[in-house]
């Protein structure tokens, strides 16, 4: 009888996950709130309409290096920062949270290494170089958000259709940890470890075929505008292809971003996903030694998860989530 209870529960709670509906109220009471918080001048400089090109605008370059709009957690009271991290909540899984606070963390050892060397570069980065900025007025008619800065840049858009998760840029540098009391946390491991499995447990001659190109010097995520023709391109090694493993080790790659997301958007972004599961190709640059610097990519014509090895020996990662056909929608 117990088993059967057990069984029930485990039942109903799949059920209730794999059915899950998001709910924007959370989302929109947080961002009202953030905004009924504002000066005039942090307004001005956080708040934008739905029309406003910046809307589509993202980098994940740091301060200085690109002229990033939006009030910056610096210039905020303790209570806004703190409504900022109920509106990143909002929609992030515990998963997808914590590597937010780790790539922000990691900004600012950097900035204080290059403090401390007196490198002038230095105020490029830090935890508290990260912008929010809202368009359109929350939960009347279409709006958006958008956390960034370096290594950093989440999108949300809120509109009759559902909501947007994507652009997402996820990177840090470095991802492993090698000195000091944090020797050995890596972050970024299953993004990395999935495709890399991925690309080893190919046979020989699906391993030449997804090698569609040497990597470039230095390799980033090339999904930038979302109408890149490569999309388009029936290169690499297709789903069809692919053996049971070989599949579940796709769906690996996919839950490592879209694990980032609350277990609501999570079902209906792995919904989204599984309606182009048949046309997705798996594509490798590098050699085919995974050990050596590599980049990979899921795509098909209007989705693409990528991920870029840019650094040998100091782990450096570039990832990047686009949905083209649903990107600020």
């Amino acid at each position: 009888m117990k088993k059967f209870l057990l069984f029930l529960a485990l039942f109903f709670t799949m059920e209730t996950y794999a059915h899950s509906v998001f709910n924007p109220s959370e989302s929109e009471s947080a961002a009202k709130t953030l905004m009924a918080s504002f000066t005039p001048e942090q307004k001005s400089k956080s708040c934008f309409g739905w029309n406003d090109t910046l809307r589509t605008v993202w980098h994940n370059l740091p301060l200085v290096d690109f002229d990033r709009k939006g009030l910056w957690l610096k210039d905020m009271t303790e209570q806004q920062r703190i409504l900022v991290h109920q509106l990143l909540r909002s929609v992030l899984s515990a998963q997808g949270y914590d590597k937010t606070l780790l790539i922000m963390h990691s900004d600012q050892a950097l900035y204080e290494r290059l403090t401390a060397a007196k490198n002038p570069i230095n105020v490029k980065y830090g935890e508290e170089k990260y912008f929010t900025s809202i368009f359109g007025v929350p939960g009347e008619g279409d709006w958006s958000w958008r956390f960034e800065g370096h290594h950093l840049s989440l999108n949300f858009t809120y509109t009759a259709k559902g909501v947007s998760c994507t652009p997402m840029f996820v990177g840090i540098n470095p991802a492993l940890a090698e000195t000091g009391m944090r020797a050995g946390q890596y972050a970024l491991w299953e993004e990395n470890e999935y495709g890399v499995r991925l690309f080893n447990s190919l046979n020989p001659a699906l391993k030449k075929k997804a090698v569609v190109s040497a990597l470039p010097h230095d390799i980033d995520a090339l999904v930038r505008t979302g109408k890149e023709d490569f999309l388009t391109k029936k290169e690499g090694v297709a789903y069809s292809e692919l053996d049971a493993q070989q599949k579940k080790l796709v769906d690996q790659i996919a839950d490592a971003w879209m694990g980032n997301l609350n277990k609501a958007l999570y079902a209906e972004q792995k919904q989204a996903f599984d309606a182009h599961r048949a046309a997705l190709r798996f594509v490798w640059f590098g050699t085919e030694n995974s050990h050596e610097l590599h980049y990979f990519r899921l795509q098909t014509d209007t989705f693409a998860i990528e991920f870029a090895d840019r650094d040998q020996g100091i782990y450096h990662y570039h990832t990047l989530w686009r949905n083209t056909a649903n990107d600020f929608k």
